[in-house]
């Protein structure tokens, strides 16, 4: 099969056809040409030698959709259709694999995964593909100085994509699952202190940024539903709480009674238990029975009235 009639070059075609009118810039056998050589560049340097079986296949097709999305995004992320998912290229994947990849290898899977493994793949990366520059974008105004705004980019790119693996059910989930990944990670990457590379004041501000200027994914937002923005700011103290470690080096989880409750707005928190009437409880935040914390038998202390605020890996270069 030549380049002119194998599979991507016919589902580059027809994608072209139906979005040539989106772009502005290009004409549309510029376009096509771009399209095939982004979704055929993406399989360069790949290695099939040994390669069988589901999990292979996975790793792999994982691997091209982000270098054939990354080169899409690389060229064309400025474009409104592209942003705003006008446009579908889960076809041009599909085709590219199938042009790219040994037929064993596509057969040692059943049809219905294959598909499923594509489609799951395409909408992840695609996803991460549209996060990248927001989060580019927003670091900047928080932190400064290129090894810190690596870091801070780093933890918070990482924390949601561990947060998406666990395919979150709600956009209130992925808000707090995403705040405690980061801030875990910014933990991590600041021994234990995660205040040291970034206030949670300021972390606050990130996020709602982020969340504003649509880093959480589509399908997790129903049309004139309310972005989760309010709850950022109690999900970061209560991740600065759970994840900052004490200049004694003891766990934080030990002494939450001291501070648990601070920045929870409205909430009033008991040491070791849940929310009192709220309903959000220290187990939402992950300090509860599902890390398998042995809490001490005592009489829960009065939470606090009033606390202060707690505030590339792609080889990107800082300015």
């Amino acid at each position: 099969m030549g380049a002119e009639d194998s599979l991507l070059a016919l589902a580059v075609a027809d994608a072209v056809t139906t979005m040539s009118h989106l772009e502005t810039q290009w004409d549309a056998a510029k376009l096509m040409v771009k399209l095939r050589e982004y979704f055929n560049k993406g399989a360069k340097g790949m290695s099939f030698k040994g390669k069988m079986g589901r999990t292979a296949l996975e790793e792999l097709v994982n691997a091209y959709a982000d270098a054939s999305l990354g080169y899409l995004y690389g060229a064309l992320g400025d474009r409104e259709w592209l942003l705003t998912g006008q446009v579908d290229f889960l076809l041009l994947l599909d085709a590219g694999i199938k042009d790219h990849f040994p037929q064993p290898l596509l057969e040692s899977v059943a049809q219905s995964d294959f598909e499923n493994l594509v489609l799951q793949s395409y909408e992840r990366a695609f996803d991460e593909q549209r996060f990248f520059p927001i989060l580019t974008e927003a670091v900047p105004a928080v932190v400064s100085g290129p090894k810190l705004k690596k870091k801070v980019w780093n933890a918070l790119d990482q924390g949601r994509k561990d947060t998406m693996k666990n395919l979150p059910g709600s956009a209130d989930e992925m808000v707090n699952n995403w705040i405690q990944n980061s801030v875990k990670l910014l933990s991590e990457a600041s021994g234990g202190y995660p205040e040291g590379l970034v206030e949670a004041p300021s972390l606050v501000s990130l996020f709602c940024t982020l969340i504003a200027k649509g880093s959480l994914p589509r399908t997790l937002l129903q049309e004139g539903q309310p972005i989760p923005v309010g709850m950022v700011d109690g999900a970061v103290n209560a991740a600065y709480i759970v994840h900052t470690q004490g200049a004694d080096e003891e766990p934080v989880a030990k002494k939450l009674h001291l501070s648990v409750s601070m920045g929870l707005q409205g909430y009033a928190v008991p040491a070791w238990g849940g929310a009192a009437g709220g309903g959000l409880g220290a187990s939402m935040f992950g300090l509860g029975s599902p890390w398998g914390l042995k809490l001490p038998n005592r009489e829960p202390e009065p939470a606090l009235e009033q606390g202060p605020q707690m505030q590339l890996q792609m080889g990107m270069s800082w300015m």
